[in-house]
């Protein structure tokens, strides 16, 4: 029979419930020892459950049942030993406060956002996935295997996103490697650091494995469309308000911009955003700035339609920006920019998108960052050292600066520069003679014997009259 309260003598009923039942035979009644029903009916059916289990000689306690007593048993013990934990949903602030003091390169703004996006998607598989996971110190690694499975079959948990005001469902079901490896990155990351503050003994993601990726690399502008985007930009400005025409002459000096300063430093979006003019050197016809990313500093000496542009633009400095409307829009809406550059590629019949297997949507193979690969394919092209390019962008790790810092003066650079502005955009084309002279040159500098070196210099004097 269900739970039942018991009527005293003087009318009034009992507070606690009591039950009262039959099970493989065997009577069984007493009190419940709870005041609410539904409390005293999940106690009674907890009961039976346990006298089948015994009359069926399977355990009492439930695999499910004995998780939870040794996560609470864990949990008590471990906190004796180095004190309370921190509940999962004040984290985030307790983070951010810490983070800084223990990382060696602190995020910007957006960088902060998307770590936090990170974590609040983590925190939607607990919170839907595991109700008793309350505190930081709770967080098993069977439960961060769990989630990157997860990433890795459906993409990432929260599919809801709130954008305006409005919310809608993604539809991205699958996560690119990269993509997950920062995922896991992150979290762990936030997991280090809060080790102590939440009296972790260990990290849940210490033992997951990133994927292995192959980069999807940016695609090159080719020089046909490096032409068309030429050509657009230095077409009669007052045929910009044409109808057919889809960029506006705001639009249109943004590009500009971000083209000519592009194409010409092979500097990133944001640090050709936010140029300033102490950060070019117009006596030295040179840029040396600090990039954003990397904090390193890097020299790039200025080619002649840089220079020319960047003399237009001094004709009107309103600030210490060489583009403020450009700075301006990065700092409050970066993806903007972004926007109204792959708007113009569109428009010049650009193809700015690429399908791959694993991905569930197309990614951007041609965009702002491709100004950058192509600057570095430019000066390949025309034969540029590696090392003088590395040097320019800001590639260079610290063995290869050591082994080539010889090699990193300002004459190469400019000597780089002025070929490269002095041939446009057009390819080096070699003859066949000069395909034989580039492999003679390469064999010679791959050589290590100075036997045959020697033979060689003896061959070549020899045959110097016949050359001439």
């Amino acid at each position: 029979m269900a739970v039942f309260r018991k009527k005293r003598k003087n009318g009034t009923l009992s507070e606690n419930w009591y039950f009262k039942f039959v099970i493989n035979g065997e009577r069984r009644k007493g009190s419940t020892y709870k005041t609410d029903k539904k409390e005293a009916i999940a106690y009674e059916e907890d009961l039976k459950r346990k006298m089948r289990a015994l009359h069926d000689n399977r355990p009492v306690v439930s695999e499910q049942e004995k998780q939870r007593n040794l996560l609470n048993f864990r949990e008590k013990i471990t906190a004796e030993i180095q004190g309370e934990s921190i509940k999962l949903e004040e984290v985030w602030e307790v983070f951010k406060v810490k983070a800084p003091a223990m990382m060696r390169r602190i995020p910007n703004e957006k960088g902060w956002a998307a770590k936090k996006a990170y974590w609040e998607d983590f925190l939607a598989f607990i919170s839907e996935k595991y109700h008793d996971c309350q505190n930081m110190r709770n967080v098993r690694a069977s439960m961060a295997q769990e989630y990157v499975s997860i990433l890795k079959t459906s993409g990432k948990f929260k599919k809801e996103i709130a954008y305006n005001g409005k919310s809608y469902k993604s539809k991205i079901t699958k996560l690119s490697a990269s993509s997950i490896n920062e995922y896991i990155t992150q979290i762990k990351q936030i997991f280090r650091i809060m080790a102590q503050t939440a009296g972790l003994i260990d990290n849940p993601f210490d033992d997951i494995k990133k994927m292995s990726k192959q980069a999807k690399k940016r695609d090159v502008f080719e020089i046909h469309e490096l032409e068309i985007i030429h050509k657009y930009l230095n077409k009669d400005r007052n045929t910009l308000s044409d109808p057919d025409d889809k960029i506006s002459s705001e639009e249109f000096l943004l590009i500009e911009a971000v083209f000519i300063i592009g194409i010409n430093t092979g500097l990133r979006k944001g640090d050709i955003c936010l140029l300033k003019w102490n950060d070019v050197d117009f006596h030295k016809k040179a840029i040396s700035k600090e990039l954003s990313k990397t904090k390193e500093t890097i020299f790039i000496p200025i080619s002649s339609i840089l220079h020319n542009f960047l003399l237009e633009k001094k004709k009107s400095e309103i600030n210490e920006y060489v583009c403020p409307e450009l700075a301006a829009m990065y700092q409050e809406n970066p993806e903007g920019i972004s926007y109204r550059f792959k708007k113009l590629l569109n428009y010049l019949k650009i193809e700015t998108l690429k399908s791959y297997d694993e991905r569930s949507r197309k990614i951007s193979s041609k965009d702002i960052h491709s100004l950058r690969h192509t600057f570095c394919y430019l000066h390949g092209m025309q034969g540029t050292p590696l090392v003088v390019v590395q040097s320019m962008v800001g590639h260079m790790n610290k063995k290869m600066t050591e082994s080539y810092m010889m090699h990193q003066t300002e004459e190469l650079k400019r000597e780089a520069i002025d070929k490269l502005a002095s041939k446009g955009f057009q390819p080096v084309l070699l003859d066949s003679l000069e395909e034989k002279k580039r492999y003679l040159h390469e064999q010679i500098d791959s050589c290590q014997s100075e036997d045959v070196l020697n033979q060689l210099k003896v061959f070549f004097q020899k045959g110097v009259s016949v050359c001439n």
